[in-house]
């Protein structure tokens, strides 16, 4: 009975959301690392479309099987004259909002957790 609750869709889409916005967060944080290498060019990680197609397949495997993506920006017209299109401002905007998916996922997979204790103790 456990194991079924644990390995719902639900579940799934929580814990796959918690690994795509870790691995984003990574690929941010080399960004900003990499503020001032001349030429490097930023990345980042969409996982929205990709997210949503597995969540609209009938496979059950579709959220095991998918992998994130990193892509580099190649915007133009961010180039400074060293080469570098990272702008400090956008990266910390996107690692914000990346933070703050990762911390609303988190808590709703411990409030989860939470009701489930409570089920099985039969405390409400």
């Amino acid at each position: 009975m456990t194991k079924e609750l644990f390995n719902d869709r639900v579940h799934a889409l929580m814990a796959k959301v918690l690994d795509l916005t870790s691995e984003r967060h990574r690929v941010l944080a080399n960004n900003v690392a990499n503020v001032d290498t001349p030429g490097f060019q930023r990345s980042d990680i969409r996982f929205d479309r990709e997210l949503a197609d597995a969540l609209r397949s009938r496979s059950p495997n579709a959220l095991r099987k998918l992998r994130p993506t990193v892509v580099q920006s190649k915007t133009a017209a961010a180039f400074r004259n060293d080469g570098n299109n990272v702008d400090m401002d956008t990266e910390m905007g996107e690692m914000a909002k990346n933070f703050l998916l990762y911390n609303v996922n988190a808590q709703l997979i411990s409030k989860r957790l939470a009701m489930l204790r409570a089920a099985i103790s039969g405390r409400p």
